[in-house]
């Protein structure tokens, strides 16, 4: 009974393991969708990360700025022993006294903020600024992830299917060149053309090895940002030969989009902690009041006591105004500075807003251009390829015809990512979730 049991939990180890590793292998042969590498990145990149922590820095900040509306308890403690006391006289010159050679002094005192200022009021409204600013920051480090996560996904998918329109190319260039090989050996043409489509398949072998480094590279680029293995990078999504519409369901006006938009927002932030810092530097000018209470005990000149006492702390800073008055005229300037700088800021994170729309826009016309090139492109090329079998055009024109299509083809790929980038960056220029 005890050698079943023991088989039967290797077995369920083994059937564990499989699964794990079949799951494993499942996950890495799937290819990435967009979405799955803005999830990774999301998750493993230093920026998030980073803003994280910063925001969990500020709110420890927040909390820290609270405890000063609670009483500020101290204990304090004093103990000597000397070989002479500190107290000595002499009686008729013939006997010396001394005494007070050891004390104990112990106490503890708690002063509750009345008054002071404002400072820790402005303090407390300072540092839920700083949780907002922090929060903003960290929204500014999720769209840069996401667009550089986009960019280097669409150049992939954009190099990737130009390399599919390469070896198409280069498949024609093969069996064009068996054709003109058998037509030379039967004395229909001379050798220049067989060189010739020679020299154009050495041409597609050598951007066949550019391409593959700028895929490669760009793998690398990515899977670093999203946290990845180069290897486990596999996209497969190939671009649609459709041209996209313009987005008019998405616009909004610059006006009604900037009160979301993060950089406006920090700049209002700023503007509102210039105020409250102002603020602070009057406060630390104004008297401060606080209520206190404490509990002593004394054990000195032979006698035992304790006692407690109630308290009124009043400080003024008399002399602080010399350079205080200094202090709060320098922070207004920064306060009138900020406010000026957001004004202007505005207008031009409205530009941006407008530019990023003309882009996207641009974009769309640029895949239509290179679109409607496709099908004319196409037939150019079959239209040639019958007139070299009938024996009315070149070799040379008919390479031609082949490299204008392929370069049709490309350019549309190259349209249709750009396109996608214009539409991430205006999706976030305008605080819309891409």
């Amino acid at each position: 009974m005890h050698d079943i049991m023991k088989l039967i939990h290797k077995l369920t180890l083994t059937l564990t393991l499989l699964s794990v590793l079949l799951a494993a292998a499942t996950a890495q042969s799937q290819p990435l969708t967009l979405d799955t590498c803005r999830q990774m990145a999301l998750r493993n990149n230093i920026k998030i990360r980073t803003a994280k922590n910063a925001v969990n820095e500020a709110k420890e900040l927040r909390n820290e700025a609270f405890t000063k509306y609670f009483p500020q308890v101290n204990a304090s403690g004093f103990a000597f022993k000397s070989n002479k006391g500190l107290v000595q006289f002499g009686l008729l010159d013939i006997l010396s006294v001394s005494f007070f050679d050891k004390s104990i002094n112990a106490g503890i005192t708690a002063v509750q903020p009345i008054f002071m200022g404002g400072q820790i009021v402005n303090s407390n409204k300072l540092a839920e600024i700083g949780v907002a600013v922090s929060e903003l920051q960290r929204r500014q480090s999720h769209n840069d992830v996401i667009q550089t996560v986009d960019k280097y996904f669409w150049e992939i998918s954009a190099l990737q299917a130009k390399r599919r329109t390469l070896m198409a190319a280069m498949t024609a260039v093969d069996s064009l060149c068996h054709d003109v090989s058998v037509a030379l050996e039967a004395g229909l043409i001379t050798s220049n053309e067989l060189l010739e489509v020679q020299l154009r398949r050495s041409e597609l072998q050598a951007d066949s090895v550019d391409l593959d480094n700028g895929i490669s590279l760009c793998k690398m680029v990515l899977a670093q940002y999203i946290g990845s293995d180069t290897a486990q990078v596999d996209i497969s999504y190939i671009p649609a030969d459709t041209v996209p519409d313009i987005p008019y369901h998405l616009y909004r006006q610059p006006g009604q989009a900037l009160p979301d938009n993060p950089d406006y927002l920090l700049l209002k932030e700023n503007v509102r902690a210039l105020k409250l810092e102002q603020r602070i530097e009057v406060g630390k000018n104004l008297p401060s009041i606080g209520a206190g209470a404490g509990y002593f005990y004394q054990d000195a000149l032979g006698s035992k006591h304790s006692y407690g006492a109630v308290f009124m702390a009043v400080n003024i800073p008399l002399s602080g105004w010399w350079g205080g008055a200094h202090a709060i005229k320098r922070k207004r300037i920064a306060s009138e500075t900020a406010e000026a700088r957001l004004n202007d800021l505005s207008e031009l994170i409205e530009i941006e807003m407008a530019k990023a729309w003309d882009d996207l826009t641009a974009a769309q016309r640029k895949a239509a251009i290179a679109h409607k090139a496709i099908e004319p492109a196409t037939e150019n090329l079959r239209l040639y390829n019958v007139f070299y079998q009938a024996g009315t055009t070149t070799i040379t024109d008919l390479l031609a015809a082949h490299a204008l299509h392929r370069q049709t083809l490309d350019r549309f790929c190259e349209a249709t990512a750009a396109y996608q980038v214009a539409l991430t960056q205006y999706l976030i220029a305008t605080s819309q979730q891409p």
